[in-house]
């Protein structure tokens, strides 16, 4: 069955896959800021350990933004292609990428801090928010109410 998705649901994918991409850019630019917090948290820490920890962050945050965007892409694509299991993958895609997000946001390591600044792990939320409204947007044509039959007269 052919579905026609909105033009804003359209839009509010974009907006998600810009969110994304400016999340994932902002890591190279907050690298600094995690290894700040890293020091913050384990004071005792070499500048070699402290290195070691701001790269796996810094991969594991740039790996998640690029799956994320490629996540986007595809749901974009398979909109556009006006799909019909485009609405149950969205769905499926948007709880993974919130549950990242969350996990990333309440994570504690063992020095009982968070294991990322707040601020940067909040903003890998920032695409869940496009997520949710890009699903109610795609969800509003995929049942879109019964339609009248005509009568055979």
């Amino acid at each position: 069955m052919n579905r026609h998705y909105s033009r804003a649901a359209t839009t509010a994918l974009f907006v998600g896959l810009a969110l994304t991409i400016l999340t994932t850019v902002c890591v190279f630019v907050s690298s600094t800021a995690i290894g700040e917090h890293i020091q913050a948290g384990y004071p005792h820490y070499s500048r070699a350990q402290i290195s070691a920890a701001v790269n796996f962050y810094t991969v594991y945050l740039i790996a998640l933004g690029t799956l994320g965007a490629i996540v986007w892409c595809f749901v974009l694509w398979l909109v556009r292609r006006r799909r019909a299991w485009a609405y149950p993958l969205a769905i499926i895609f948007f709880l993974v990428g919130t549950s990242f997000g969350l996990f990333n946001l309440l994570i504690r390591d063992t020095s009982g801090d968070t294991a990322l600044p707040e601020l940067i792990s909040g903003m890998g939320l920032l695409p869940s928010v496009a997520g949710l409204i890009a699903i109610v947007l795609i969800g509003k044509h995929v049942n879109p109410g019964k339609q009248q039959t005509r009568s055979k007269v």
